[in-house]
């Protein structure tokens, strides 16, 4: 399979939805209706797509398995705003995703590289 690069599962768009007055096609995400929506995963899916994090590679898989830790900060962050919700929390986070990418090791990162390493024998 390849290294997938964007995200097969979603790609934006509007997936049939229709806006009933002009009937084109419409994205609701910054509607109303969408913003009411809890559904804090497909958010997360979401920001990781747009942010270049949407495919099978070891840093897309590694951003996935950061859910958890936005999540917490998320909570930490409603204790000083109240109001605040996940998907302004996650556009706070534009780019530190990468830069925490970045600051891992190569080991952290998911990377073998056993061809790089040097034998000294003694005969």
């Amino acid at each position: 399979m390849p290294a997938y690069t964007y995200n097969p599962f979603w790609s934006g768009g509007s997936y049939g939805g229709f806006n009933p007055i002009t009937g084109l096609p419409q994205d609701w995400y910054d509607t109303p209706l969408s913003q009411q929506a809890d559904l804090p995963y497909g958010e997360f899916e979401r920001f990781l797509s747009n942010q270049g994090f949407g495919g099978f590679d070891n840093r897309s898989q590694w951003a996935r398995s950061m859910y958890n830790r936005t999540s917490s900060g998320y909570d930490a962050a409603q204790l000083s705003n109240p109001d605040l919700t996940y998907r302004d929390y996650l556009n706070t986070l534009t780019g530190q995703l990468d830069d925490a990418w970045a600051s891992l090791t190569p080991d952290q990162r998911g990377i073998s590289t056993p061809g790089q390493t040097r034998w000294v024998r003694w005969g």
